[in-house]
Order: structure tokens, then C-alpha cells, then sequence
């Protein structure tokens, strides 16, 4: 049987030790996603008068302002939601 990390970590340790490396990671993406929702949240508040949560609801918001940038930051939110 081959074993495939065996070229890149000669030591069982090594690879503990990679794990335990990617292991700040994990919390910090989560945390910044987290933030980047609240602040979003909270400009809805400001800019609309009420808290929208849901991504795509800010986006029908900004369809129905029918302005070119309204548009254009729908479908470019869209692309992002379609490539993620």
C-alpha cells in the first residue's frame, strides 16, 4: 500500500505539528465572517430603517432602487454567491 504524504513528511510529528498550525485559523475566519454579517447588519439599520439579515434581501433592496449600481452590485453579489 503507498502512502501518500510519505514524500512530503518523514515524521508522524511533522504532521501533528502542521495541524496544530492550522489550528488559529479556524476561529479567526469564523470571527471575521461573523463580523463582517454584524456591520452589515447594522448598516441596513442605518441606511433602510430596519435590521435585514439575509443577504438576498439586501439584494432585492437594491434591485428596487432600479439604478445601474443597484444592478451592478446585485450581480456581482450573485457571481460571488455562485462561485462560493
Amino acid at each position: 500500500m503507498t502512502q501518500p504524504f510519505k514524500s512530503v513528511l518523514d515524521d508522524v510529528n511533522d504532521l501533528i505539528c502542521v495541524q496544530y498550525v492550522q489550528l488559529p485559523f479556524i476561529p479567526t475566519i469564523y470571527t471575521l465572517g461573523t463580523l463582517v454579517g454584524i456591520i452589515g447588519t447594522s448598516a441596513t439599520a442605518v441606511i433602510y430603517g430596519e435590521l435585514i439579515w439575509n443577504p438576498l434581501n439586501i439584494y432585492i433592496r437594491w434591485l428596487e432602487t432600479d439604478s445601474s449600481g443597484g444592478r451592478a452590485g446585485a450581480f456581482f453579489c450573485g457571481v460571488a454567491w455562485a462561485i462560493l
